[in-house]
């Protein structure tokens, strides 16, 4: 099985900051592991650290229990996309714009890697959007359309 150790390592690589890389592996290597050893409210660890602290406690029960029911299929989900390799030096490559969003309410690490990937890339800059955060594009969509839009016709 794929660990995190890469996917955590492009942060490292991205971001030059090795305690970001230990702190953001360790929480994954946690949230993976207290799942797959039978405790799927670790859900609850991804939930905060995408959405704020306290989200999942505030979530209606209902939420929750959907969320720890599919707490080893969000692992596997996890697993795939650190499977896939990625160089940081390849953003260096790219010639179309790269516009990365986050939102003003993403976790720290968030805007460090869209900041990261955009300082990488010739033609890369950074989009903040308002009271957004991990879900902008289901509680943002239009905002999220319009800045593809604006990236897509040059506006």
């Amino acid at each position: 099985e794929p660990s995190v150790d890469y996917a955590a390592g492009l942060i490292e690589a991205l971001v030059g900051d090795a305690g970001t890389y230990a702190r953001t592996q360790a929480v994954f290597h946690g949230y993976i592991t207290s799942v797959e050893t039978g405790n799927p409210a670790a859900i609850g660890t991804m939930v905060d650290f995408w959405f704020g602290d306290g989200t999942f406690d505030r979530m209606p029960e209902a939420m929750t229990a959907g969320l720890r029911q599919a707490a080893r299929a969000n692992v596997r989900d996890v697993r795939a996309t650190f499977r896939e390799t990625y160089d940081a030096g390849a953003f260096r490559h790219l010639p179309m714009p790269v516009v990365t969003v986050v939102g003003d309410r993403s976790p720290d690490i968030t805007r460090r890697i869209a900041t990261a990937i955009a300082t990488h890339a010739p033609r890369g800059s950074v989009t903040l959007l308002a009271k957004a955060n991990h879900a902008m594009t289901t509680t943002h969509a239009d905002a999220v359309a319009d800045i593809i839009a604006s990236c897509v016709t040059g506006r």
